[in-house]
C-alpha cells in the first residue's frame, strides 16, 4: 500500500511539473515571436455596443442657430437635434443630449464622456487628426453674402472688385488665397471673430461677406431686405459629418448606414430645407 502511494504522488508531481514547464515555454513562445498576449477582457467595446448595454445614446453638440438652441420653453430644437432624435429612436435608443463647448468637444469625446458628436463638424485636415467623420449628413457652403444695395449686379468676383467696394473673408479661410489673386481694386478686409464683422456688414461698411453657411445660416433669412447671397464656391464646399473616436470601426459603419438610409428617402433633405430655409421654426424661439 505504501509503495502504491509513492508512486501516485510521484505521478503528481510529474504531470505538475509538466504542466508548469508548458506554460512558461508558450509565455516565452508568444514573447520570443513578438506576438501580443491580450486579454479579451481589456479590448474596448464599441460606443455602439455601450450604447446599447446602457440602452442611451450620449449625443454632444454646441449651440447654434439654427442647428442647436434652446426653444421658448428651455428644450433644444434645430437640424441637428431632429438628427440626434431620429439617430436614437432607429436605433431604439433614448436619448442623452450632451451640451459641450466646440473648444472642449473632441477632448471629452475621446475622453468617453458622449459616444457621437452631431454638431456641424466639418471635414478639415484638423479636424481628421483627431477623430473620423462619417459619410456627409450636410455640407458647409462657400458663399459670398452681399449687400441688397447690390441686387442683380453681382455674380462673381469680378463684380466686386472695384474701387471703394469693401469684402470681408475669414483670415484662416482656404478661399483667401484665391480672392487675393482675384481682386485687384476692391479693398480685402480680412477678420477673426465672427460676430463684429457681422455689425460691420450691416450698418453698410462692408459690402460683401464671404464666409461658409455653417457660420452665418441664418444671416438672409433674418435680413432678407439687406443680404442676399450673391453666388457660391461649389468647389470648395466641405463635407460635415459626425465625429467618433478614431478606429472605432463598427460604431462609423452603424452610423454611416444610418445616414444613408435617411438620405435616401428623402428625409434628410426635408428637415436641412426646414431648417435652413425657411422661417417656420422662428416662431418656437
Amino acid at each position: 500500500m505504501e509503495r502504491i502511494l509513492i508512486i501516485f504522488f510521484f505521478c503528481c508531481f510529474v504531470a505538475y511539473t509538466l504542466s508548469t514547464n508548458a506554460r512558461d515555454v508558450n509565455a516565452l513562445d508568444a514573447t520570443t515571436y513578438g506576438i501580443n498576449v491580450i486579454d479579451a477582457s481589456a479590448i474596448k467595446k464599441s460606443e455602439t455596443e455601450q450604447a446599447k448595454e446602457r440602452k442611451i445614446l450620449r449625443v454632444a453638440f454646441s449651440a447654434f442657430i439654427p442647428r442647436a438652441m434652446p426653444d421658448s420653453t428651455g428644450d433644444f430644437i434645430g437640424f441637428e437635434i431632429d438628427v440626434a432624435k431620429r439617430l436614437a429612436q432607429d436605433m431604439n435608443l433614448m436619448l442623452q443630449f450632451k451640451p459641450t463647448s466646440w473648444a472642449s468637444m473632441i477632448p471629452d469625446l475621446n475622453e468617453g464622456k458622449f459616444d457621437v458628436i452631431i454638431s456641424g463638424m466639418e471635414a478639415t485636415d484638423e479636424i481628421l487628426q483627431q477623430v473620423d467623420l462619417t459619410v456627409p449628413y450636410d455640407y458647409s457652403v462657400a458663399q459670398v453674402l452681399v449687400s441688397n444695395k447690390y441686387q442683380g449686379q453681382v455674380e462673381s468676383l469680378a463684380d466686386l472688385d472695384k474701387e471703394g467696394m469693401v469684402i470681408a473673408v475669414r483670415s484662416e479661410a482656404k478661399l483667401l488665397p484665391i480672392i487675393r489673386l482675384s481682386l485687384e481694386n476692391a479693398e480685402l478686409r480680412e477678420y477673426h471673430k465672427r460676430f463684429p464683422i457681422v455689425d460691420e456688414f450691416l450698418a453698410g461698411e462692408i459690402d460683401a461677406l464671404i464666409t461658409r453657411s455653417t457660420f452665418y445660416p441664418c444671416l438672409v433669412q433674418k435680413y432678407p431686405d439687406e443680404v442676399f447671397v450673391a453666388f457660391e464656391f461649389l468647389e470648395h464646399n466641405r463635407p460635415i459629418g459626425f465625429a467618433v473616436r478614431k478606429n472605432d470601426v463598427e460604431t462609423l459603419n452603424t452610423f454611416n448606414t444610418w445616414i444613408e438610409k435617411v438620405e435616401a428617402d428623402g428625409w434628410l433633405k426635408e428637415r436641412a430645407d426646414y431648417w435652413f430655409k425657411t422661417k417656420n421654426w422662428q416662431s418656437l424661439l
